[in-house]
């Protein structure tokens, strides 16, 4: 790709230098890179504006959004979402209409509006299996399961990821082989099926590093570190947490307050009161600033552990 940016600047083709710069701002997307990533993004989006290539466009906003998104900005992400699906309609792009209602409702699902979040995500769906599209298919399944797995409908859930990681073998896709095991995971742990939690993250966390997901090596060390807990399995729960600083992507502040949400119990656990309120509150600052949904459950722990 850096090679082809080259000589599209030589031959000054803004064609493919926006296509270019649309592609190579996805890949370092990917990689966590989010500055980086955004930088390449925003030049693509201004080519693409000035040439009028309005699926493009769609594209490029699309991925900025999920930068916004990834840094914790929920509203900007939804500013290029909706901007990019109001093109899409325009214009009839069914996959780019798929794609940015799966992406606006995994921003709603990360605020906790679960129900717009389940209806981007069905309208969505419909839209997926009209095509007979199985990645999509998958990953909005992933998402469903999600939904369903925070409002305690386990057996719904649970057959959401089934079917989901069905289809996402039959097309041997890893990363979301490695999404849907992370997410089954965690629904198995909230009912403590615990051997089978550690077969699915064990799996989840294989594929995540084959493919260099950082996003979800950091998501998958988190739910190992959960699990450890609830067995009281201290040391290891710690290790877990304390290797998701390694994984997070720079700028990803909800991981990182995730990590400090584990280690805040681990130091419970150990008797380091004063460690565990100082890192629970450095956490839910950032979770609340965020609007993050997890932060009402770090709100509700730090008030168990006061005097």
């Amino acid at each position: 790709m850096q090679e082809g940016l080259i000589l599209a600047r030589l031959l000054d083709y803004k064609e493919r230098i926006s296509a270019l710069l649309q592609d190579l701002g996805w890949v370092i997307l990917k990689r966590g890179e989010y500055a980086k990533a955004e930088t390449y993004l925003q030049e693509g989006l201004a080519i693409a504006r000035q040439i009028g290539l309005r699926e493009r466009i769609c594209g490029l906003l699309r991925s900025l959004g999920l930068v916004a998104e990834s840094r914790g900005n929920y509203k900007q992400s939804e500013i290029y979402m909706q901007e990019g699906l109001a093109i899409a309609w325009q214009i009839g792009d069914r996959e780019q209409i798929c794609i940015l209602l799966l992406n606006l409702g995994a921003a709603q699902g990360e605020q906790g509006n679960y129900i717009h979040a389940e209806g981007y995500f069905q309208e969505a769906l419909t839209l997926a299996r009209q095509s007979g599209h199985r990645e999509w298919i998958a990953i909005l399944l992933a998402n469903l399961g999600d939904i369903a797995s925070e409002l305690g409908k386990y057996v719904q859930a649970e057959a959401y990821f089934h079917e989901g990681l069905l289809l996402a073998r039959q097309i041997e896709h890893r990363e979301w082989i490695s999404g849907l095991l992370i997410n089954l995971g965690l629904t198995m742990r909230k009912q403590e099926k615990f051997i089978d939690v550690e077969t699915c993250l064990q799996e989840g966390l294989k594929l995540a590093r084959q493919v260099g997901r950082p996003q979800m090596i950091a998501s998958v060390l988190y739910e190992c570190g959960n699990t450890y807990l609830a067995q009281n399995r201290v040391k290891e729960a710690e290790r877990a947490f304390q290797e998701m600083f390694v994984a997070i992507p720079e700028g990803e502040q909800d991981r990182i307050a995730q990590a400090q949400y584990g280690l805040a119990r681990t130091a419970m656990t150990e008797g380091n009161r004063i460690e565990a309120q100082k890192l629970g509150e450095t956490s839910l600052k950032t979770l609340e600033r965020m609007g993050h949904r997890n932060a009402q459950e770090v709100k509700q722990w730090l008030a168990s552990i006061k005097d």
